[in-house]
């Protein structure tokens, strides 16, 4: 990417002319505008396509009564059919209105997602389960192969974790809504770490390089909160602190079963990584070694009774680790999106640990002073150091 910063170094170097220099800038300008405009058209044409879609949706909803079964899912399936339809011909057939095109073709994946569900409430079928949900990813999925476009994408890592979410709710029979923090959040980690090796083999095929990374991308945000969520001792301390149900200890072991399976998987999945290293990453020891020992970790916890609060100060070694590397590989990659992520969690880590350790031990207006000026203090720190990166990985051809 061409910045005015590299084009200044050109004119001081007697690489260009200034006249050059000048039409260069006036093109890079237009381009913006160019791309301003685009963002503005495909903002306005996803907006209306989900208006378009609500309107459907409550439509066939106000009129519900009156419509046999057969009518309403042939009214289903027409429009999701007949939408995606045109918007696969605005695209790439026609390619007349593509950015209009391709808000289309994600209000017809939107649309296939409503009918499976209404079509299950139509014959009674239980809405609440998991396997709707894995039909309309499934639904969803050639989409990300076929187009390349990053939303379904973001749609598809979205709809997993949903999913993920509905298996453990409804597969396995906690007692209370409350106890199904024991467990669930290793779950989530676990499959956050076969997410990002998934991701990771995407890059042996060039085409999917984007995919490789919303995916890559995607594991690095859950799985980060998810740890920080096992950071707290209320979470992962000992299990006395805990008044389980049978319902819950059952379901547990359930859940313990099924973890392990992912966990397995994923650390298969690790050290194929590892040795065929898909993305020519020289950071992919560290890609490796800091989610191997989360799984083993996490593995521990399910497995061993916790009587002492070990397992919450290895996970808290374990999210500063993470948190390293991913502003490690951030910084060798000039990929300000890690960096920006790795000041993230750093971030929220901080206010955290703050409130956890001093809330009980200053007075109130104490409390929120001190933390005020840290916070201030620490966010202009992270913020300079984040603007230097960003000016040193732009002025390397690189953002």
């Amino acid at each position: 990417m061409i910045t005015s910063f590299l084009i200044d170094q050109w004119v001081s170097r007697h690489v260009i002319t200034e006249e050059q220099a000048r039409i260069m800038r006036i093109d890079i300008s237009e381009s913006k505008k160019e791309r301003s405009s685009i963002n503005i058209i495909v903002a306005l044409s996803t907006m209306g396509a989900i208006v378009l879609g609500l309107g459907v949706i409550m439509f066939v909803a106000s009129n519900w009564q009156h419509i046999g079964a057969f009518s309403k899912v042939l009214f289903l399936m027409v429009g999701t059919v007949g939408i995606s339809t045109l918007g696969y011909l605005f695209t790439y057939e026609y390619k007349n209105y593509i950015n209009v095109g391709k808000s289309l073709v994600f209000l017809g994946s939107l649309l296939y997602c409503a009918t499976i569900f209404l079509v299950a409430q139509i014959y009674h079928i239980n809405a609440h389960n998991h396997w709707l949900i894995l039909l309309c990813l499934i639904g969803i999925a050639p989409l990300v192969y076929i187009t390349y476009e990053k939303v379904f994408t973001v749609l598809l890592s979205i709809g997993f974790y949903i999913w993920l979410g509905f298996v453990a709710l409804r597969s396995f029979d906690f007692g209370e809504v409350d106890e199904v923090v024991i467990g669930i959040p290793v779950l989530l980690l676990t499959a956050s770490i076969g997410l990002f090796y998934l991701g990771g083999f995407h890059y042996l095929i060039g085409r999917f390089s984007s995919i490789a990374r919303i995916y890559r991308l995607f594991a690095i945000a859950i799985g980060g909160l998810v740890l920080l969520i096992l950071t707290f001792e209320g979470i992962t301390g000992d299990v006395e602190y805990f008044d389980l149900s049978r319902e819950t200890i059952r379901a547990f072991g359930q859940l313990t079963v099924s973890t392990l399976i992912i966990a397995g998987m994923s650390g298969i999945a690790g050290f194929v990584y590892f040795f065929r290293n898909p993305s020519k990453s020289q950071t992919v020891m560290w890609e490796t070694a800091i989610p191997v020992a989360i799984l083993v970790i996490s593995s521990m916890y399910l497995l061993f009774p916790r009587t002492t609060d070990v397992f919450t100060y290895l996970f808290n070694i374990l999210y500063i680790g993470l948190t390293l590397v991913v502003l490690l590989v951030g910084y060798k990659r000039e990929d300000m999106r890690l960096v920006n992520n790795g000041v993230f969690f750093t971030s929220i880590y901080i206010v955290v640990r703050y409130f956890d350790l001093f809330w009980d031990l200053f007075d109130r207006s104490i409390f929120f002073m001190l933390g005020g000026i840290l916070l201030v203090g620490g966010g202009f720190i992270l913020e300079s150091q984040r603007r230097k990166l960003k000016k040193q990985f732009t002025s390397s051809d690189h953002e």
